[in-house]
């Protein structure tokens, strides 16, 4: 039986985050949209950027401006399946949010890049 997608590591700048299962990368590329008026005529490209969402876990040694502040950086994303993606130039795109309620400190992170290399 074949092994499936289940979980993946992330890192950035070398530095491991407690990853939760809710990883997600997204390769980027070119995203085709629909150009209609009275009849659909076709599609217009737009560029896409790499993703990565994740749900991560906060612990005593997660500083959460260093986080907010990324910029310029390497990230990996390591999937169970041996497929490895490295997003070089990655930004963060919005600020670290984290849940009062959130079960054991989990808090997520969106990163953004303009490719994704498998490597």
């Amino acid at each position: 039986m074949a092994k499936l997608f289940g979980k993946a590591k992330v890192a950035v700048d070398g530095q491991y985050l407690l990853v939760d299962q809710d990883a997600k990368l997204n390769l980027g590329g070119v995203s085709r949209n629909v150009v209609k008026g009275n009849d659909v005529y076709g599609y217009a490209e737009e560029a896409m950027e790499a993703t990565v969402d994740i749900s991560f876990y906060l612990d005593a040694n997660t500083n959460l401006d260093t986080l907010n502040s990324i910029s310029d950086s390497t990230v990996t994303f390591q999937a169970d399946t041996g497929q490895t993606y490295v997003l070089a130039h990655a930004f963060s795109t919005v600020p670290v949010e984290l849940g009062a309620n959130a079960k054991g400190g989990k808090a997520t992170l969106k990163l953004a890049a303009p490719t994704a290399v498998q490597v």
